[in-house]
């Protein structure tokens, strides 16, 4: 998911998901355009497994969601 979503943020969504039982087990991949490393490392405190930047190499974010 994206950091930077109309609606609500993709931080927010997160802790979201993340305080849901059902859901505690689905991967939370953030793509992004977001450079600062401090977001996400951020994005990874809430509960994000990875973080990638856009843009993207097709092995890069394949490896990644099926790591």
């Amino acid at each position: 998911m994206d950091l930077y979503m109309p609606q609500c943020s993709g931080l927010e969504l997160a802790a979201v998901i993340r305080q849901q039982h059902a859901y505690v087990s689905i991967p939370l991949v953030f793509l992004s355009t977001e450079t600062n490393i401090n977001q996400h490392l951020h994005a990874l405190q809430i509960g994000g497994d990875d973080f990638l930047t856009k843009p993207i190499a097709t092995k890069q974010l394949v490896t990644s969601i099926t790591a």
